[in-house]
């Protein structure tokens, strides 16, 4: 791996942990058996990945006290939460975080019922992704994503803290809406951050980086043959 694209691979990583408490909070869990990437799991409700093994995030047969979630002890998680019996108290979790708050729910991409979720999240802010869901479809092209790449790179990243936090809580890291032109990472309110559209424009940043090191190494292999080649040759 190069070091741009080692870089390249950091941002979007530091995406996820930069938009501090926003109306959306992202969680990591693996892939589900016979599902999609990102933990969605096929029939069934169970995935793999984050903690504590095969997760179950639906009702069971085993259970008679919850009807809507998994059991956790004596308490019931919410929809696509499963619970983590790794500790001393099971504890309900949406993928690697804890269990949604704030009139979130625990959603999958792909959606539906019994389905392990990724992402705590509510209306317009769950970001679905089958074509189904959506109208407007345009792909990007290669000056397209040039220009989304020009602006993610001018986002400025801050550190800061809520009005309502006390002074000895940790700095967050972010950007500042009002000092961000691109559209792509805000939400309809003008308040929240859009993470769906903020992490895209890493995942552009990566394709047109990758693009930029195909032609440099094209280059360099170019200026390796012509330094290789006898003194004189090719000439008439």
């Amino acid at each position: 791996m190069t070091t741009t694209h080692a870089h390249a691979l950091t941002l979007v990583c530091t995406l996820f942990a930069a938009l501090g408490c926003g109306s959306v909070t992202v969680t990591n869990t693996g892939s589900g058996s016979g599902g999609s990437t990102g933990g969605s799991p096929g029939s069934g409700g169970s995935a793999s990945g984050g903690q504590g093994g095969a997760h179950v995030c639906g009702p069971q047969a085993t259970c008679t006290h919850c009807n809507n979630g998994a059991c956790c002890g004596d308490s019931c998680c919410n929809q696509g939460e499963w619970c983590d019996t790794s500790g001393g108290t099971p504890v309900c979790r949406c993928g690697s975080a804890g269990a949604c708050t704030d009139g979130n729910s625990c959603t999958a991409p792909l959606g539906g019922a019994d389905q392990c979720g990724v992402i705590c999240c509510q209306g317009n802010d769950c970001p679905l992704s089958r074509r189904a869901f959506k109208r407007d479809v345009h792909p990007l092209n290669a000056a397209e994503i040039d220009q989304v790449y020009a602006q993610l790179r001018n986002i400025k990243l801050t550190t800061y803290r809520y009005k309502s936090e006390p002074a000895s809580a940790a700095p967050r890291l972010g950007f500042i809406i009002d000092d961000t032109a691109s559209e792509y990472p805000i939400n309809g309110d003008g308040n929240s951050v859009n993470l769906y559209g903020y992490t895209s424009m890493a995942v552009a940043a990566i394709q047109a980086q990758s693009q930029e090191i195909a032609a440099l190494r094209a280059e360099v292999a170019r200026l390796r043959r012509d330094v290789a080649r006898p003194r004189g040759a090719g000439r008439k």
